[in-house]
């Protein structure tokens, strides 16, 4: 029968679709997966928006580089980032700082490991420190008291 409807579930919701020749209801189907389409590009693309402002570098400063000459106090290889906490001799005491590397995928690909710095290890680390004067930076190069590179 032309011009009837026919009412059905589809994907959980109740639709009413044309009956006949069928292009009603294939023009239904199409509009249907293209909103599902519609929804899943959009969920992927707010997914990329936290991972983007997590890797933000705008709390350290990119123009200014420091070199610490200190011992590791620990060497953290975990995800999201690796860490460095780094004891710095002053004139007034020890400082403690804390040094953000990247993830331990790329560290591993650079030829780092878990065990590459140990506590007690003597290095000089250059690094971005932080934008608002805490001890934190992020790490760019290192090397051993020794002038070797580290990693």
């Amino acid at each position: 029968m032309r011009g009837t409807l026919r009412h059905e579930v589809i994907h959980g919701v109740f639709q009413s679709a044309p009956t006949g020749n069928g292009t009603g209801e294939a023009q239904m189907m199409n509009a249907i997966q293209g909103l599902r389409r519609t929804w899943i590009g959009a969920i992927a693309l707010l997914l990329t928006i936290p991972a983007a402002a997590h890797h933000s570098t705008r709390m350290y400063d990119l123009e200014n580089t420091v070199a610490l000459k200190g011992t590791i106090k620990a060497f953290h290889w975990t995800n999201p980032h690796c860490w460095i906490e780094l004891r710095v001799s002053r004139a007034n005491g020890e400082e403690a700082w804390i040094l953000q590397m990247g993830p331990p995928t790329k560290l591993y690909r650079d030829d780092w490991r878990p065990l590459t710095l140990k506590p007690g290890d003597a290095i000089i680390a250059l690094i971005h420190p932080m934008r608002d004067g805490t001890r934190r930076g992020l790490w760019i190069s290192g090397t051993g008291v020794d002038g070797k590179p580290v990693g």
